[in-house]
């Protein structure tokens, strides 16, 4: 029987054109969310590309490579393959081709930062479109290179090619586009802080997205309008459309766009002196990045369990096609040789398929390991990124904490003699100072809200704030009565109507007056006494047994002590820190008693060499031990 080969052949040839055409489907579907999987089956389309000598096929196979190492972030081997798109591209004359691989390879260097790069290649994708009359994608392609001049600072550039963009979308109907075109238009506006253009390009946008029912291009300008509002400091009009593209954006379920919307208000709220809703968004904020991480690590997790099944199912695949072979090397072997041929052939199948077996079980395992080696790294990685997220919200708190925080520098200069030792045992803090100057009168204040870390530096700025009021708006200038007046305000806050009651919240407190004309103070305390220093001997003026906002009720009379200074005398105020710090070679408290002793016997240095005399002792006492509480110690002296 006679076989026409050329008839094979051909059979052949289209066969494994359609399983080439079959594969590079597949790495389209895989190429955006499983980048190895679409690897795995473009290596095999480029194999018959290759064994057919198709060019076409090829360059499909090259820019598909491009794609795979775009979303991979592999920007390297990304331009390597999609410049051998070109070439071939180039070779066979395929226009539409060649502009597929211009406007990549612009994508490309315009992440990479290679501007000028990038915008070559988008105005020989434009000319491509041009050329073949293709308005949709010459709109784009104005879009791309309007983006590089924004991206440059170049914005008449800019504006004049998202202009061309928007109103060629609106030519071939494409309308989302011309929506993202007029967005970026505002941008533009809003960043030459031309404001009432930036809104009524946004508009535009927003009309456009009611229209079509889009609701992604409505939270994204509902996003922009609250943003443009907020830097013409209307924030009022800014949180209302903030809170209006919050429920867009949590009917769409992007927790991008709430990252940024919680991040806005958080600012939004700060710039209102709002610093409670300021702290809720920031916090709000912190749990979406966390559900943003963990979801992109259960991908990347479920990304390498499919890499590993995949893999596993291929060597499978292959033992089974080598067993396969195998079996039919024996049947030759038992026609064409005798019975010792057989059995020596038996011999070395068993032989060799054992071996096979050990091998592949060995690399199984070796996969396994691996994959759980890769696993533990990803985990560690997210929770080291995580651990960086929380310390930089903290220290967000930090700034927000240090604002409201007098200069030290500016108080030593106000009320020469004095010194502040504030050692907060975390990042923040719940012990915070005061001070502030009525024509001859000082005010000194010395705080130890409930908690330490972010617990306690929110209420110590509720609090701050509450004295800010009473003394600074209200007038107020006697210590029981400036006691009483915050007293009433922390009640309201955290036992009022409506909160849920925390009686431990509050704040315990040292509030001294000195008068520079007459040489005397005034002092009440909310737990903390106040102790002036005289001749080396200690005279205590106590504190009312009860906290600020805890157990003291509203309308409890503080009581108010006042004495005139002799020269000299050494006055302080302080938190409970210092003397409750455990330490000593028994891990015992410091004691109020041994803390007394202390002031007593360094009230005649100066503020300097006292601030190093409480860092000395402190260290050696505390030694081994942790830090138990924040430290605040603050003195000054008679003239």
């Amino acid at each position: 029987m006679r076989i026409d080969r050329t008839k094979f052949f051909l059979s052949s040839a289209k066969n494994d054109s359609a399983k080439c055409e079959m594969f590079i489907d597949l790495v389209q579907e895989f190429t955006g969310n499983n980048p190895d999987s679409a690897l795995f089956y473009n290596n095999k389309a480029f194999d018959l590309a290759t064994k057919l000598k198709n060019p076409k096929l090829l360059s499909r196979c090259f820019h598909s490579f491009g794609n795979i190492f775009y979303f991979k972030g592999d920007y390297g081997d990304a331009l390597n393959y999609y410049f051998k798109s070109l070439k071939v591209n180039e070779e066979t004359g395929d226009k539409k081709a060649i502009g597929n691989c211009y406007n990549n390879i612009g994508n490309v260097y315009w992440l990479q930062g290679k501007l000028d790069e990038a915008i070559d290649f988008y105005f020989k994708d434009l000319k491509v479109s041009r050329d073949l009359g293709e308005i949709s994608s010459e709109a784009k392609t104005l879009g791309n290179i309007g983006l590089i001049y924004d991206s440059k600072k170049e914005y008449d550039k800019a504006l004049e090619y998202y202009y061309s963009s928007a109103n060629l979308s609106e030519k071939v109907e494409d309308f989302d586009a011309a929506a993202n075109a007029y967005i970026n238009i505002g941008l533009v506006m809003q960043t030459r802080k031309k404001y009432k253009e930036a809104l009524s390009y946004y508009g535009k946008a927003k009309l456009i997205a009611q229209t079509r029912g889009n609701k992604e291009i409505l939270t994204l300008v509902t996003i922009n309008t609250g943003s443009c509002y907020n830097d013409m400091k209307e924030y009022s009009l800014a949180g209302s459309y903030l809170q209006n593209g919050l429920v867009l954006a949590k009917e769409i379920g992007s927790k991008y766009y709430l990252k940024y919307i919680y991040d806005l208000l958080a600012d939004i709220y700060k710039n209102q002196n709002e610093f409670k809703s300021s702290m809720e968004n920031l916090e709000l904020l912190i749990k979406v990045k966390d559900s943003i991480y963990n979801e992109e690590s259960s991908k990347q997790i479920n990304e390498l369990q499919t890499k590993y099944d995949t893999e596993k199912k291929q060597k499978q695949i292959e033992f089974q096609n080598l067993q396969l072979r195998e079996k039919q090397i024996v049947i030759y072997a038992v026609t064409a040789s005798l019975g010792l041929m057989v059995l020596l052939a038996f011999v070395i199948f068993r032989s060799y398929r054992q071996k096979q077996k050990a091998n592949l079980a060995l690399k199984e395992k070796n996969i396994l390991i691996t994959f759980l080696k890769d696993k533990i790294e990803l985990q560690n990685t997210l929770i080291e990124e995580k651990n960086k997220n929380i310390t930089d919200s903290i220290e967000y708190a930090k700034t927000l904490q240090d604002a409201i925080l007098p200069d030290i520098s500016q108080v030593m200069k106000a009320l020469p003699g004095s010194f502040i030792f504030f050692r907060p045992r975390d990042i923040v803090s719940g012990d915070f100072y005061w001070y502030y100057k009525m024509e001859k009168k000082h005010f000194i204040i010395a705080a130890d809200c409930t908690g330490h870390g972010v617990p306690g530096a929110f209420v110590s700025m509720v609090c701050n704030n509450f004295l800010n009021e009473a003394i600074v708006h209200k007038g107020l200038d006697n210590p029981g009565k400036i006691l009483e007046e915050v007293n009433k305000s922390v009640f309201d806050v955290f036992q009022g109507e409506g909160t849920k009651s925390r009686a431990n919240d509050g704040m315990d407190i040292a509030l001294c007056v000195f008068d520079s004309e007459s040489n005397s103070i005034e002092f009440a305390g909310a737990m903390n006494p106040l102790l002036l220093v005289r001749n080396k001997e200690i005279i205590e003026f106590p504190a009312d047994k009860i906290s600020i906002g805890g157990q003291a009720k509203p309308g409890f009379n503080f009581s108010s002590f006042n004495t005139v200074l002799e020269k000299n005398d050494q006055v302080y105020i302080f938190s409970d820190g210092y003397h409750d710090q455990f330490g000593g070679p028994k891990g015992k408290k410091f004691m109020f008693k041994n803390f007394k002793k202390l002031l007593s016997e360094i009230a005649e240095k100066s503020p300097g060499e006292q601030i190093k005399s409480l860092e000395k002792s402190l260290i050696e006492w505390q030694g081994k031990f942790e830090r138990v509480d924040d430290i605040l110690v603050i003195g000054f002296k008679a003239t």
